[in-house]
């Protein structure tokens, strides 16, 4: 190890004879990290404390992410490890399944905007049906389509710690979709689902909609830009009427007209647990808007709250 990077490891270490640090940012870069000889593992190793490291935005890379799981494999105080764009492949992320599979400490781990495709997503999925203690996994952008989407879908059967799983802006189509939703029948821990931007589509959203008739412990369903259109929305709104649990539902950017509108609006009639409705971007009656913010007001019993109602682009501008 280089002067730069032994002077580096000694400030961390002088670091711990504080109260004990706890939480960590590292900014230095794309290649930075390795350029300068600072072994990543050494970093985890010296701060016996840590609980929280974010290295996202450093172009660490698979060797990065080799480095973080063999870490993980003996750390037992991490909980939290944020990763976000740093350039790791499918290699990497097998990489730190393995390192799941041997950790018992971590609870959340941010993957977003790197591109583990479906391959890392299985593997990922495959140490999830051991793992008894990661509750947030984010895969934000990571071009997985429905072959990973079904992985994940068989680990969520048998996952019973996970509770948030962020899929946003990857390529799942309907059979990715139906999978996940097939899942969801049968799943007691999940409360938090993002499918934003993806291509559930209409089909997607009736199986959907039939495993929110079943499901009794998801709370935040985000399914904005998905082209559900008004078939889609109609069968997740015959869903609301049972279901007694969601209490978030993303619907943005869905080609959802006057018919969506309508059945949105019946349904919260019988709906008491919907506090949060984002309907933005979407065109539909003026009186069933009313109609849906009411219930809403209604369910929250604070107006101020629940006015999530939004007029579409094209309103806006004739307005004005």
């Amino acid at each position: 190890m280089g002067e730069e990077p032994l002077k580096f490891k000694k400030e961390l270490e002088r670091a711990l004879d504080g109260p004990g640090l706890k939480s960590m940012k590292i900014r230095l870069g794309k290649g930075s990290l390795f350029s300068k000889g600072i072994a990543l593992r050494d970093v985890i190793d010296v701060l016996p404390r840590l609980a929280r490291l974010d290295l996202s935005f450093n172009g660490i890379g698979d060797e990065g992410a080799k480095a973080i799981a063999t870490a993980l494999e003996r750390n037992s105080s991490l909980t939290e490890i944020y990763l976000e764009n740093n350039g790791i492949s499918a290699k990497g992320a097998k990489l730190l399944a393995t390192s799941l599979e041997k950790n018992w400490t971590l609870t959340e781990l941010d993957l977003r905007y790197n591109s583990i495709g479906d391959d890392g997503t299985k593997a990922l999925a495959a140490s999830l049906k051991k793992n008894n203690t990661l509750s947030v996994l984010e895969l934000w952008k990571n071009g997985i389509r429905d072959e990973g989407a079904q992985a994940l879908a068989t680990a969520l059967v048998k996952n019973n710690t996970l509770t948030e799983l962020g899929l946003h802006k990857n390529n799942i189509r309907a059979k990715g979709t139906k999978a996940i939703a097939a899942a969801l029948e049968r799943n007691t821990s999940l409360a938090k689902l993002d499918l934003d931007s993806n291509s559930v589509g209409v089909d997607g959203a009736k199986a959907i909609g039939t495993a929110l008739g079943k499901n009794k412990t998801l709370r935040e369903l985000n399914l904005g830009v998905n082209g559900i259109g008004d078939k889609g929305v109609i069968a997740l709104a015959a869903a609301l009427e049972k279901n007694a649990t969601l209490t978030d539902l993303n619907l943005q950017e869905n080609v959802i007209g006057n018919e969506g509108g309508r059945a949105l609006a019946a349904a919260l009639e019988k709906n008491s647990t919907l506090t949060r409705l984002e309907l933005y971007g979407n065109r539909m009656n003026e009186s069933d808007k009313q109609a849906i913010d009411a219930a809403l007001s209604r369910n929250f019993k604070n107006p101020q709250q629940t006015r999530t109602i939004r007029p579409a682009p094209a309103a806006v501008a004739a307005a004005s």
